[in-house]
């Protein structure tokens, strides 16, 4: 295991001010978006006049971003990055201030300016996203990456075990139209917050052959993430692992109401076990930026949280059911630094776009079908037959990857064959 350069939170984000900004500007929007989240559900409500077209509006508005998000990573490559977060940010804002205008309007019109705002909101929001990932590398050093890493999945874990009650407590005492506001204002400040910063971007891929061709730069991210083994694997077990997290709140509410039929607080604990459990490993990899050499351990890490997922349901009361998620919580902290890392290190920067977008777009396509396929395994097969099928997937993609990794079979292929520009791991 390796163990590199170490700090705390705020050693790194004064190391990094940059990265520093980054991070309270995701955390400020990440909160205010739970808030324009829940907002949408009682605003989607109002609008609509039956279950099929409230199912199908919010489907087609929430999947469509997905579709188009893919092919934006091109633009990322091309565009200045710093310009990206900032007008993605501006754009971002104006779109949730549409949301305003819907109770002023009715019918035909009240519908069309739900599915823009919210399908630029998404589409946005996803452009920004990737972009915050790209720039990570060429902001903080390689031997401060795990690190850096390893604190944003903290952080992203704090926000999503906290950013519900928030948001419900915004929307409950305020209501909705001062929620879209808010989060139109965090929009706002966070581009004025990365604006303050220059940071040096490295160079664009000037090959003519693809220059300015769309398609062709296209398929040049899906070439290179189909030929480089740890970029195709990462990207597999986004779709596996993504499957998990679309069945994951619709589970822990089945078990919580039905299968251990407690009290309503039972939902509440089991959320806060996997989240915790997720901020405490991510801090410790984080202190100790610890990151396995042998690959072939992340492929153990994967059959774990499979198995894990599987556990979780035979859990016939909520101990069991802690005891499960925190198993899950805790090998799952332990992967996402290293997919990371692993990515922002094999990747080319002129690359990075394409295939940072990609990987977002697989692992959000991924949760949707999730979310619809396990309706359906309930009806067909019984709520057990959900955690054992998607999870036996993901146990499978470890054990491939295990396999792969420990009987050397990638020996035409390493991480440090794979460059950046001037960058190589071991």
């Amino acid at each position: 295991m390796e163990k590199k350069s170490k700090g705390s939170i705020l050693e790194i984000w004064s190391k990094y001010p940059i990265y520093r900004d980054i991070q309270i500007s995701t955390i400020l929007t990440s909160f205010f978006n739970w808030s324009s989240f829940i907002a949408m559900l009682f605003l989607l409500g109002e609008i609509t006049n039956s279950g099929i077209e409230l199912g199908v509006l919010w489907a087609l508005s929430g999947l469509s971003p997905l579709i188009f998000t893919a092919f934006l990573g091109v633009y990322l490559d091309r565009w200045n990055k710093k310009r990206s977060i900032i007008y993605s940010d501006f754009l971002r804002s104006l779109a949730f201030l549409l949301f305003l205008f819907i109770p002023f309007t009715e019918g035909f019109i009240s519908v069309f300016i739900f599915f823009i705002s919210r399908f630029f909101t998404g589409l946005l929001g996803s452009f920004n996203s990737t972009a915050k990932q790209v720039v990570i590398p060429q902001i903080v050093q390689k031997e401060d990456l795990v690190v850096a890493n390893s604190y944003s999945y903290m952080i992203t874990s704090t926000v999503r075990l906290s950013g519900a009650a928030v948001g419900g407590v915004i929307v409950s005492f305020f209501g909705i139209n001062i929620a879209y506001l808010l989060t139109a204002l965090s929009c706002l400040f966070s581009s004025f917050l990365i604006a303050r910063h220059n940071w040096n971007e490295g160079s664009i891929n000037k090959n003519d052959s693809i220059k300015k061709n769309f398609w062709k730069e296209l398929s040049s991210g899906l070439a290179f993430a189909r030929n480089n083994l740890y970029v195709k694997m990462i990207l597999i077990s986004s779709i596996t692992i993504g499957t998990i997290i679309g069945s994951y709140n619709l589970m822990l509410e089945r078990y919580s109401s039905v299968v251990y039929a407690e009290q309503e607080y039972y939902l509440s604990l089991l959320y806060i076990s996997e989240g915790i459990t997720s901020v405490l490993i991510g801090y410790i990899v984080a202190k100790k930026n610890l990151i396995f050499k042998k690959k072939w351990k992340y492929g153990v890490m994967y059959v774990a949280t499979g198995l894990a997922w599987i556990l979780f349901s035979f859990s016939t009361n909520i101990i069991q059911g802690i005891l499960s998620l925190i198993l899950f919580g805790l090998f799952s902290a332990l992967i996402v630094p290293f997919e990371r890392f692993t990515m922002q290190n094999v990747v080319p920067d002129y690359l990075r776009g394409k295939v940072f977008s990609l990987w977002g777009t697989l692992t959000a396509v991924a949760i949707q079908a999730g979310a619809l396929i396990t309706g359906f395994i309930i009806d067909f097969f019984g709520i057990q037959a959900v955690n054992q099928i998607t999870g036996s997937f993901h146990l499978l993609f470890g054990l491939i990857f295990t396999i792969i990794f420990a009987f050397n079979l990638n020996k035409s292929q390493t991480i440090s064959s794979t460059k950046r520009e001037g960058t190589e791991i071991q």
